[in-house]
């Protein structure tokens, strides 16, 4: 927490706000501070609290403090950032709430590693622990009694648990083998494959894995493989092979690795590097974290990167070299890197004697080549368009209004606002007598679609309000913001349960076991509903395995490019089975444009995705949806045109408009338009030059890297344009199972209003 006992602590950023009006259900993660007492205290109830953060301490550092205390208090607030808080979330006299869970997601609450241990003068064992939040480094001093938590706990396992010296693959008498009926019946040809690949691997042998027959543009193997592969490597951590091993990927796989060693091997001691560190402060950390003080040997079981200009230590050796990537980063590396034997995923194609004299080099067997069928699992989307309700209108039509005026600075802002009225209209106004449109429909359709034997349904999104009322009134489980590892495990455990009598026994011995942890303040209560759980989108992903689910239904409408391999990553959706999404937009609304911007080709800055909106508020440009024929059914069909639709039909995307108690089916659908890139970037352009005139912008934008320590200089570092990622939307992947109707053929201009035609959008 704040040093209590030095008083030159300083704001670094104020992150939220809580009052009578705006609460937040998990606000005691963060302790109340009293700065002029220099005391902390119970939270108080039915007061002005400002979410601090304090500059040179990590992210969990930060504290609530009483407005009083910090407004216009320049010792400790020397840059008046809690002036720029209020003035940048006021608009028209209201100070609007910025959303906690979506500035800081429960990942970043807990630190990444234990870099290095040492005695003090007690004879008491002191751990340096690093942690990161938004590309900045924090480092601190912690006492074992810290990894009492059980949030932190692993950190010690994973820390105990590193490389001392390097005990090769080939070193076992004979090759293990993975044992599927332990794991997954869904993973059996993948492990069977795995267990023949690492019996050559074990030989010494070079492996490559790829698709059978042609590779179809899908380059990279499927996720099935890449957690197999990963159940075979905890499998050799367990029998003592802990490695060093190398994990080469890009930017674009990184997240798998990083969601789902942890989540597979847990006790593993990992490092990501996914840039070359230029400052010595960054550098100095980044040995610590790799090297033993006392030699030039790795400590790491994995080190995941996703450059090869990163140069290790002369005497470094890989037993295991995974390449998740174009070959060629590294087969052609210009820095020499020792391993023992490698395994390539990859589906495309690659000059085999670069493969070969990469072999020679390193006294590796020759190439053994594996192929397998690998089926990727898409995904179904059903495009709901729903009609906004009657009380939620006026105040949707004020707050676009509030929009079209407000400075870009606070579009953001305001576009919060819309979207919570949107969602849930209580998160607006807790005295709104509607719970809008979204959650009757999301309420209609488990309580139908439930009642379908074996399938099971997930309610994903980014409000922590929505989703424990709707987990209330279907009596299901939610897996929250706040970390809790153990409940999360046992709630997907309970989803994977058949039946429900089954489930309510595995209910019942978790309950026992969460229950007789003393560490709890609070007893759990879970529920053993097998059939509907509910997921906040921040929550931390450490034992979620929701591969079971048949039925996603997205609550969020916020811009979401990379929603399927975000599902896949984090939840483990799509990984065994096929599944169907629902996507909801209130038309004439946001929302529609919200959607559009979610099939783009390539993936918006936040400047652009700003740009859109202000563009299109401003000319009321809001129908994206689609048109087309339409067929009317009652509500309570919905269920069996679901079911035909993972089945009979033919197209992977399915268009209704919910009117009342009807549902329209909309066939021979096509796009009303989308959205243009190029007018984006030209508006934008013409900005950046207006600005130009006035000042003269940096052409890098730097950040300081905070260390804990008041004797260590702050580095900087570089922060680097975006990524641009294809969206995976399937109308665009796989064109060809589309019917032509369905292709988007006329594009719309930010700078024009859309057809005012009669249309199903």
């Amino acid at each position: 927490m704040v040093d209590l006992s030095s008083d030159t602590f300083e704001v670094n950023n104020i992150f939220t706000f809580i009052d009578q009006s705006h609460t937040f259900e998990c606000a005691n993660v963060f302790k109340y501070f009293i700065p002029s007492k220099l005391t902390y205290e119970e939270i108080p109830s039915n007061t002005s609290l400002f979410l601090v953060e304090w500059k040179g301490f990590s992210i969990l550092r930060s504290t609530w403090v009483l407005r009083e205390e910090i407004e216009g208090n320049s010792r400790i607030d020397p840059d008046n950032l809690f002036k720029k808080f209020i003035d940048q979330n006021t608009i028209d006299g209201i100070l609007y709430q910025p959303r906690l869970t979506k500035i800081i997601p429960a990942r970043d609450l807990v630190p990444e590693k234990i870099l290095s241990s040492c005695y003090d003068e007690t004879a008491t064992e002191m751990f340096t622990v690093k942690w990161k939040y938004c590309g900045d480094v924090f480092l601190s001093t912690e006492e074992p009694s810290f990894f009492d938590n059980p949030r932190y706990k692993m950190l010690i396992t994973q820390y105990t648990n590193k490389v001392e010296k390097i005990k090769p693959l080939s070193s076992l008498s004979n090759p293990l083998t993975l044992n599927v009926e332990t794991i997954n019946l869904e993973y059996k040809e993948e492990v069977e494959l795995c267990n023949k690949v690492f019996e050559k691997m074990h030989k010494n042998h070079g492996c490559w894995i790829k698709k059978t027959g042609e590779a179809d543009g899908e380059l990279f193997v499927t996720h099935k493989l890449k957690i197999s592969v990963l159940m075979y490597m905890k499998l050799l951590m367990d029998n003592g092979i802990k490695g060093p091993h190398l994990i080469v990927t890009d930017e674009a796989g990184i997240d798998f690795y990083k969601e789902n060693i942890e989540k597979i091997i847990p006790n593993a001691y990992v490092t990501f590097i996914t840039k070359v560190p230029k400052e010595e402060d960054m550098k100095e950390v980044l040995d610590n974290e790799l090297y033993h003080t006392e030699t030039d040997c790795l400590k790491c079981s994995f080190v995941v990167t996703t450059t090869m200009a990163f140069q290790f230590r002369v005497n470094v050796e890989f037993d295991i070299v995974i390449i998740d990537t174009e070959p060629s980063l590294f087969f052609n590396s210009k820095y020499y890197i020792k391993e023992h034997t490698f395994l390539l995923l990859y589906n495309g194609t690659f000059d085999e004697a670069i493969i070969k004299n990469h072999c020679r080099r390193r006294k590796i067997k020759e190439l053994q080549k594996f192929e397998n069928n690998m089926f990727s699992y898409f995904i179904r989307y059903v495009d709901v368009y729903l009609n906004i309700h009657q009380i939620q209108k006026p105040i949707y039509n004020d707050l676009i209004t509030i929009a079209k005026s407000c400075n870009n600075e606070q579009t953001g802002v305001i576009l919060n606002e819309i979207k919570k009225l949107l969602i849930y209209p209580k998160m607006f106004d807790t005295n709104l007598k509607t719970q809008g449109t979204k959650v009757d429909f999301i309420l209609k359709c488990i309580k139908i679609i439930g009642n379908i034997p074996g399938i099971k349904l997930a309610v994903l999104g980014d409000y922590d309000m929505p989703l424990r009322y709707i987990s209330k009134i279907t009596r299901s489980n939610y897996i929250d913001w706040k970390i809790d590892i153990k409940k999360t495990k046992a709630i997907c455990e309970i989803m994977k349960c058949p039946s429900e009598k089954s489930a309510e026994k595995v209910k019942d011995l978790f309950e026992q076991e969460l229950n007789n942890d003393s560490t709890r303040k609070t007893p759990i209560t879970l529920s053993g509903n097998s059939r509907v759980v509910c997921v906040h989108n921040s929550c931390i992903s450490t034992e979620i395995d929701l591969s079971c689910i048949d039925i996603v239904i997205d609550m969020s409408n916020d811009y979401t490019p990379l929603f399927e391999t975000n599902i896949r990553n984090k939840y483990m959706m799509a990984t065994v089975k096929q599944i169907i999404a629902f996507d909801m937009s209130i038309k004439n609304t946001i929302d529609e444009i919200t959607s559009s911007m979610n099939e783009l080709d390539d993936t918006l800055t936040l400047s652009q995705e700003l740009q859109v909106y202000r563009n299109l508020i401003k000319h009321n440009s809001y129908r994206f949806g689609y048109k087309g024929k339409s067929k009317s059914i009652k509500f309570g069909k919905l269920g069996q045109e679901i079911l035909k639709y993972g089945t009979e039909y033919e197209q992977l995307q399915l268009v209704i408009e919910v009117i009342k108690d009807d549902i329209e089916i909309i066939s021979n659908f096509e796009k009303n338009g989308f959205i243009s890139i190029n007018d984006i970037n030209k508006e934008l352009n013409t900005q950046n030059q207006q600005i130009s005139k006035v000042q003269k912008l940096p052409k890098t934008l730097k950040l300081p890297v905070t260390v804990d320590h008041s004797s260590k200089k702050t580095p900087t570092i570089k922060v680097s344009p975006p990524t641009i990622f294809n969206k995976e939307r399937l109308s665009q992947k796989y064109p060809d199972q589309f019917n032509s109707e369905n292709k988007l053929d006329k594009i719309i201009s930010l700078d024009e209003n859309v057809n005012p035609t009669k249309t199903n959008s």
